[in-house]
């Protein structure tokens, strides 16, 4: 395989690199897997500079959610990420490998697997010797991409790739992946001329995740892909909740008719606590008339037995029709 500058190499790591698929044999495009790429750092995770300590990892809002969706639209994900910390002597091999395997365990709480984890240690300016030099597995460079396609039997056409700098996007367009770049308010990365646009963008993982979603309904033949400005981040809401075989459209139609179910619910509460109201008041109103007509029949003082009881009656019957209006309204 050839790399960005035409150069023959061999897929995995730099020196001891062996080029193999999960299978063992080649296989069809068609049989090949799709998956979805995720840079790590403000792309799932919160990026507090060089995070050396496994407590540091925090998913980012929606992170689950969102990659639970990707899962279930039948995309493998794997995290492809630069780890000069490394190299800058900031922390070891097994330390990341602590975190990493913190971030596994935080979205496996989400119901989220990850296929794998791959990450590049190297830079050309480290502080550790075993370190310092270029690598075809860091990005801009597609390398550890190419890797896991290799490793996993992925489908490169079909699948995406979704960071936060445009360094992932160059890695993604190398690979053959469809890109999206994910413009954090606050931590746009700047583009240089160089750097190729990507297919899309993004304000979190949460709109990635739509956009996926919608790309594949379209490729379906589902429903017309909409614009991304139209798109709204919180609409993956109780969508990656229910594990079936129902489309994701089909459960977004479902939760819509359960709010507008619960609406009716609460205006049938309303109706009947107006309508009980205006019951009691019509008792009452039905019993003061009594009391008139005992009066009249008696013949006691007229305005104490007969027309109060009449004004009360009165009263009370404007507002068990007020009432009955309220309810019908």
């Amino acid at each position: 395989m050839k790399n960005l500058f035409g150069d023959e190499v061999k897929l995995g790591q730099d020196e001891a690199a062996k080029e193999k698929s999960s299978s063992g044999e080649d296989l069809d495009e068609s049989q090949k897997d799709k998956a979805v790429f995720l840079d790590r750092d403000n792309t799932i995770i919160s990026d507090t500079g060089y995070i050396s300590k496994p407590e540091q990892v925090k998913l980012m809002p929606g992170a689950g959610k969102a990659l639970r969706c990707m899962q279930q639209l039948g995309y493998k994900l794997f995290v492809v990420t630069n780890q000069s910390g490394i190299a800058r002597g900031l922390l070891t091999e097994e330390r990341l490998a602590e975190i990493h395997s913190r971030l596994k365990s935080l979205l496996m709480q989400e119901g989220v697997e990850l296929e794998d984890v791959y990450y590049c240690p190297y830079h050309p300016e480290g502080e550790l010797e075993e370190y310092r030099k270029e690598s075809f597995q860091r990005k801009p460079a597609p390398g550890m991409i190419l890797q896991a396609a290799e490793e996993h039997n992925i489908a490169l056409e079909k699948s995406w790739l979704i960071g936060d700098r445009y360094r992932d996007i160059k890695a993604g367009r190398s690979a053959g992946c469809c890109t999206i770049l994910i413009n954090l308010p606050g931590n746009e990365d700047r583009k240089d001329k160089s750097d190729p646009p990507p297919d899309y963008a993004a304000v979190n993982i949460k709109e990635a995740a739509n956009i996926i979603m919608m790309y594949h309904h379209k490729k379906e033949g589902r429903h017309k892909v909409l614009d991304i400005g139209s798109f709204k981040a919180d609409g993956l809401d109780g969508l990656a909740d229910r594990n079936s075989d129902v489309s994701e459209l089909a459960k977004i139609l479902e939760r819509m008719e359960e709010n507008i179910l619960g609406e009716l619910q609460r205006g049938r509460n309303v109706f009947s606590k107006w309508k009980a109201f205006a019951v009691a008041v019509q008792v009452i109103s039905i019993a003061c008339l009594l009391i008139a007509l005992i009066g009249v029949f008696a013949s006691i003082n007229w305005i104490d037995s007969v027309l109060t009881p009449l004004v009360f009656a009165a009263v009370l019957q404007l507002m068990a029709i007020s009432a009955y209006m309220i309810s019908k309204s």
